[in-house]
């Protein structure tokens, strides 16, 4: 089930990503969001890591375990707490259970 969800957020970001390079989706704003990593496991903040940024249009720039919030690249950072949103409800839904 993670493995199937890992490969729809792939397929939904590539398709993103065609569509701006191409102008049909506008580039609002891309950005950097921090994303807290609340009840991970340092596996499951790898796990997250890797899953986020396998899909085109974000990119991981940093982890900070002092402050326990995952830095990321997005390229639509004009809702900051729906992408923070989008990633728990992943993590919830798929990862948690396999890699909490």
């Amino acid at each position: 089930m993670l493995a199937g969800a890992v490969l729809a957020d792939i397929l939904h970001g590539t398709w993103d990503v065609a569509l701006r390079v191409l102008h049909l989706r506008a580039l609002k704003r891309p950005g950097l969001v921090r994303v807290p990593i609340a009840e991970r496991s340092e596996r499951g903040v790898a796990v997250s890591a890797l899953a986020t940024t396998l899909s085109p249009g974000t990119v991981l720039i940093d982890i900070d375990w002092e402050r326990r919030d995952l830095l990321l690249h997005v390229i639509d950072a004009s809702d900051p707490d729906g992408v923070r949103d989008r990633l728990q409800r992943f993590y919830d839904r798929y990862q948690r259970r396999v890699f909490p």
